[in-house]
């Protein structure tokens, strides 16, 4: 027996998923009490509105990969090309339901550590590649996005906040995808969390800096 919408809607929504399983939860509601279930119509009246833009991309995407469609874009609190309705034909409960629990499980073990994990100076050895926290090192591969990354973020003050702009127009970037500062960001903070305890960067409208928590 799959749970029913009430029970997936009152779980944990707290991680960086959320506005992609509210989303989930949304057409699984819909298709409950949709008369016609095999062409669910989602309107941003009823919907959770992301809460960034780069969610707003994910969720479109999800909405591709489950064959639908977005319509009528608007410019509702800034958000640009953001549908007013949303449109699914014949939605697959069941491939709802895996991708919503992968979702959850897989940002249930990405949280970020605690800050208790913190202990001494944070730094980055650029002959080398490490970032030192403390006794602890965290290597990042020479000559790759994600040392370039950590070679632009160190070189100013702990909590300069960096555009997305500025780290593609480096000399040695590799403009491989439109998504490759991001992808570096979260590289870097995998390696982090699983060598240092915590991740160190922030990501949000396009800028990166590493966490004030590291400026103190």
């Amino acid at each position: 027996m799959y749970p029913k919408v009430a029970e997936i809607m009152n779980m944990s929504m707290e991680n960086t998923n959320k506005d992609l399983i509210r989303f989930i939860d949304a057409i699984l509601h819909e298709m409950e009490i949709s008369p016609n279930p095999d062409e669910i119509k989602l309107s941003n009246l009823n919907l959770p509105l992301p809460s960034n833009y780069r969610n707003l991309i994910e969720q479109n995407k999800l909405l591709l990969k489950l064959k639908g469609e977005a319509a009528e874009d608007s410019e509702i609190l800034g958000f640009r090309e953001l549908p007013l309705f949303y449109i699914i034909k014949k939605p697959n409960r069941e491939k709802l339901l895996q991708i919503r629990k992968r979702l959850a499980e897989f940002k249930q073990a990405d949280s970020p550590p605690s800050e208790e994990n913190i202990s001494g100076k944070l730094s980055f050895n650029e002959h080398t590649g490490d970032m030192i926290l403390g006794g602890k090192t965290c290597p990042v591969p020479l000559q790759t996005n994600q040392y370039f990354l950590c070679k632009k973020m160190f070189s100013l003050p702990l909590g300069t906040r960096v555009k997305e702009i500025e780290i593609l127009d480096l000399i040695d970037w590799d403009k491989d995808s439109k998504r490759s500062v991001y992808d570096a960001m979260r590289a870097i903070n995998q390696r982090a969390r699983k060598s240092l305890g915590i991740e160190i960067l922030s990501w949000r409208n396009n800028h990166i800096w590493i966490r004030e928590i590291f400026a103190k």
